[in-house]
């Protein structure tokens, strides 16, 4: 059944024009849902007056040995815990 499945979300993405292919690494059925908050991370970089991005995170994420076999569906969402606040909520 998940082969089907699966063969169906392929066919959906290869008809979408807007999709470049090269970019799909592999497609696949999620296995459970679930999320991940961070609380209480600087908001702005080490050394920097950047404030901290979705795809920063997403390489930090990577390098934790915690989430190797994890693959995210989605990017990071950073909010300030404040609006003042140089700490945030991931």
């Amino acid at each position: 059944m998940a082969n089907l499945d699966l063969k169906v979300v392929e066919e959906y993405i290869k008809e979408l024009n807007n999709i470049d292919l090269n970019k799909v690494i592999y497609s696949h059925l999620p296995q459970f849902k679930s999320y991940l908050k961070i609380l209480r991370v600087s908001y702005y970089m080490v050394n920097t007056n950047s404030s901290i991005t979705s795809d920063v995170m997403e390489k930090i994420i990577k390098k934790a040995y915690i989430f190797n076999n994890i693959i995210l569906v989605s990017h990071f969402c950073i909010i300030k815990a404040f609006p003042k606040s140089d700490i945030t909520i991931i």
